[in-house]
């Protein structure tokens, strides 16, 4: 399904359990299945006990947390964003320059950067917290749209458990830790795993706010026709090749005036426009990777078919908000 921080395939493992009443352990269990933290216990700890049982899916962590009494902690989020769904009790949380509370009606959910604050969680407290690794969920937003997103996905700081797709995440995440009790069930295999993990970030990327739920939400376009699917297929396959409008209507198997239809009202572009944008973001994507050779603009540019680099860096700015050689900037440092 992809890698983790360090460029690995994502591993997986669990479910596992534990429980303590120590408090350093307790962090050191929260550092190691989540995030690093900070934990103060009030009365000097007496009476604190910690449990979880935790499971890790690939890209995804989900662990059933409970804490015997009042805590608060600071924890700072990294490559991955943060769902918490109580189940018992409440939380407070302070994050981004905002202050909102966590019960079983509402969630609270964490970008993948600053530092979080929970100045207080209720004595009782038992929650599912869900760790997301940041590159998985945009390259499902990005598979759901059918398009690359521009920028850091920012999410907003709330979900509602009771009603529609809120109320369906909870239960599916419900569901996934009911799974951790049954060690010969189907999420043990690999496949059923995948599809559940999928279905955890689809159904987060569904509820949560964020500026591209609106799109995911509307119905699901007509289906394309099979010329115009043609052409598709053979501009993604090989977007480097030299096509003409008139080499992808041999493809598709229609007329030029047939294609460039048939684009316009299933693609919303003409067939060279689609080429183009199809051409410009294997060049984004070539010039954002780390840990590629050497390279100019010039060289990715020709190497995704682009011969006149004044009219190829007026349509990567236009796409992209930046020109080239500050894309790649970037990336070299």
């Amino acid at each position: 399904m992809g890698t983790d921080t360090e460029g690995e395939p994502f591993s997986s493992f669990g479910p596992v359990s534990f429980r303590t009443s120590d408090v350093d352990e307790t962090r050191a269990l929260c550092h190691e299945f989540f995030h690093p933290l900070t934990l103060d216990v009030p009365a000097g700890g007496t009476g604190f006990t910690f449990d979880i049982t935790v499971t890790r899916l690939g890209p995804v962590t989900v662990g059933d947390v409970g804490f015997g009494t009042e805590v608060s902690m600071a924890c700072e989020h990294r490559q991955s964003y943060h769902l918490n769904v109580p189940i018992l009790g409440f939380l407070e949380s302070e994050h981004g320059g905002r202050a909102f509370t966590a019960g079983p009606e509402r969630g609270s959910l964490y970008q993948p950067e600053g530092l979080v604050r929970l100045p207080w969680m209720s004595a009782g407290l038992r929650l599912l917290a869900v760790k997301i690794d940041t590159r998985a969920l945009e390259a499902e937003l990005e598979s759901m749209l059918g398009r690359a997103i521009q920028g850091p996905l920012r999410l907003g700081p709330e979900v509602d458990l009771t009603t529609g797709p809120g109320r369906s995440l909870a239960r599916l995440l419900t569901l996934v830790r009911a799974e951790m009790d049954n060690p010969d069930g189907l999420i043990s295999q690999p496949q059923v795993a995948s599809q559940l993990t999928r279905s955890v970030l689809a159904g987060l990327l569904m509820t949560a706010d964020h500026p591209y739920r609106e799109e995911l939400c509307r119905p699901a376009p007509p289906p394309r026709p099979p010329s115009v699917q043609r052409a598709v297929d053979a501009i993604e396959a090989t977007p480097d090749a030299p096509f003409t409008v008139n080499d992808l209507a041999k493809v598709a198997g229609v007329s030029v005036r047939s294609l460039q239809e048939g684009f316009r009202e299933y693609m919303g572009m003409p067939p060279m426009a689609y080429l183009r944008r199809v051409r410009l973001e294997r060049v984004h994507a070539d010039m954002s990777a780390a840990g590629r050779g050497p390279a100019t603009v010039a060289s990715v540019a020709h190497r995704w078919g682009f011969t006149h680099l004044g009219r190829f860096a007026r349509a990567y700015r236009a796409q992209y908000g930046d020109l080239p050689f500050q894309t790649l900037r970037r990336r070299t440092g």
